[in-house]
């Protein structure tokens, strides 16, 4: 029997009713310890974290990440956010009245969270079996309707079901403009086209991009034994600029592409990044 707790409630679990007494919709949850480094308003250096209750089992928060919380030099550190994650889902325990502590969490990083930057959160209740609470909870930057920056659960039925690597965020809730989702059809369209063409029996291609550069800073081919051959062909005939792949793929045509976003990006669909032909 395994004593990893899973994140993902049980078949059967129940979303929980509200407590009487719990807030208001609305209302801003208080802090449980004016030094919090999370929530608390005198923690001279904390995350000064603020919650409000949600319509139904969830909450929202907000912070604004500091020079205090820097890892890399201009960015938040992952732990912090890591915390912030933590505070906010904890929260939740509100709108039950009930004590509670952590038994596990997970976090996906999606993207770099700047100094500088509002995070907002949202954190919800997605089932209770007995006194173990089930939950999630994602971090947008800009707003609420912004960009995912991070999220309490990674989502993989985009892409292809955990049988080849890719990166970490999912397509569906992503702009053409990010290469986690455009530079991912490319890699797909390329790899498709050399298996098709017989230069290799199988390849995965993997494409790194930085921000304020259009080309890619690296290129990976694993196939069997071509791998230089195949790349030199790549960077040679293949546009992957983010504004050639959106063109290439007419990206900006939303709502073309609107069924993607059940049953995976890839596979038997009629979409231009499953076509043959260079």
């Amino acid at each position: 029997m395994s004593r990893v707790a899973s994140t993902t409630p049980p078949e059967g679990a129940l979303i929980p009713e509200r407590h009487p007494l719990s807030p208001e919709t609305g209302t801003q949850i208080p802090s449980h310890f004016k030094h919090c480094f999370g929530c608390g308003e005198l923690h001279p250096t904390g995350l000064h974290l603020v919650a409000h209750v949600g319509n139904g089992a969830d909450i929202t928060a907000e912070f604004v990440v500091t020079e205090n919380h820097q890892g890399a030099p201009g960015l938040a550190h992952g732990g912090l956010l890591s915390l912030a994650f933590d505070e906010a889902l904890g929260k939740l325990m509100w709108l039950l009245r009930a004590p509670a502590v952590t038994a596990r969490l997970e976090t996906d990083f999606l993207k770099p969270v700047p100094i500088g930057t509002k995070l907002y959160i949202t954190a919800r209740i997605t089932g209770q079996v007995n006194r173990k609470v089930y939950s999630e909870a994602e971090g947008r930057l800009g707003g609420p309707d912004g960009d995912t920056g991070l999220t309490g659960r990674k989502i993989i039925v985009d892409t292809y079901g955990g049988y080849s690597p890719h990166g970490g965020g999912a397509f569906s809730g992503k702009d053409p403009t990010k290469v986690d989702r455009s530079a991912a059809y490319m890699a797909r369209w390329i790899a498709k086209n050399v298996v098709a063409d017989n230069m290799a029996d199988w390849c995965q291609i993997q494409l790194s991009y930085a921000i304020g550069i259009k080309e890619p800073t690296s290129i990976y081919i694993d196939s069997n034994g071509h791998n230089r051959s195949i790349q030199q062909f790549v960077e040679t005939h293949v546009d992957l600029t983010p504004k050639g792949i959106i063109d290439r793929f007419d990206l900006f045509n939303f709502h073309k592409y609107s069924p993607n976003c059940v049953y995976g990006h890839f596979g038997d669909k009629n979409v231009p990044w499953e076509d043959i032909g260079w």
